[in-house]
């Protein structure tokens, strides 16, 4: 009678041990669609892992973006947003790692930052290194702007304008770019095709010219030209991390 009482539970033990395996899945997947909905739709967070924007972000620091604040890309089609990039927006650009990741790569990226807690991607850099797939940008020129680079500085002459006028007197929020003139010559010297002054670029519509705050550092539409609206994943409007410096950037 014991040996038909222990098969009994078993047999009950087997089918609800199943079902508590089910239910974990179903809510590591519930969680899972609900992680990408939030990064996609509302907001995502970025590790600040170089000293290109500063003063206004240092390295290590964190901080929140929002898709929310021009339009959502779902699909390659933008969402309706609360409105549009301004002079002067701290923007989430997609990287370049980003932009060259194979189909595999770019579905088994959220599942390894879901996994990860957000602290590694599929993404690699030249060095094989785990990359974001944004990079932190300040916005400068808006669609019809011509943007002049010269002895570092950079003037803009806004659409129906005939003037242009240095970069920071256009923005509606005070910020301080960091010049260094020597570095800026010594990388003209290095490479003087690269960094041949005065330059300048047409911000076609659609495009917005985005650059580092650090004007030492190079990577940005200095370099490689304005950037489509649709590379902007969102505006940065709050570091989290440290506690100490929390607050808008």
């Amino acid at each position: 009678m014991y040996d038909s009482y222990e098969k009994y539970t078993n047999k009950r033990a087997k089918p609800r041990a199943g079902r508590i395996v089910t239910r974990i899945l179903k809510f590591i997947c519930l969680m899972f669609v609900l992680f990408v909905f939030v990064q996609t739709c509302f907001m995502g967070t970025i590790s600040v892992q170089t000293v290109c924007m500063q003063p206004a972000l240092a390295e290590g620091e964190r901080v929140i973006y929002s898709p929310l604040s021009y339009g959502a890309l779902v699909a390659g089609l933008r969402l309706p947003g609360m409105g549009t990039p301004i002079r002067g927006d701290i923007v989430a650009v997609t990287s370049p790692e980003a932009l060259s990741m194979s189909w595999l790569q770019f579905l088994l990226d959220p599942v390894v930052r879901f996994f990860t807690l957000g602290q590694v991607g599929a993404a690699k850099d030249s060095l094989g290194r785990s990359a974001d797939l944004h990079q932190l940008r300040r916005i400068i020129g808006l669609p019809g702007d011509t943007v002049r680079v010269e002895n570092g500085l950079i003037w803009i002459k806004p659409m129906n304008q005939e003037e242009f006028v240095r970069e920071e007197t256009l923005a509606p929020h005070p910020y301080t770019p960091v010049y260094d003139p020597d570095t800026i010559s010594a990388k003209r010297n290095e490479q003087p095709d690269l960094f041949e002054e005065p330059v300048e670029f047409s911000v076609g519509d659609a495009e917005y010219f985005v650059v580092t705050d650090d004007r030492r550092i190079f990577a940005d539409s200095r370099q490689h030209g304005p950037v489509p609206f649709s590379r902007i994943a969102g505006k940065v409007f709050y570091r989290y991390w440290p506690f100490e410096r929390c607050g808008t950037p």
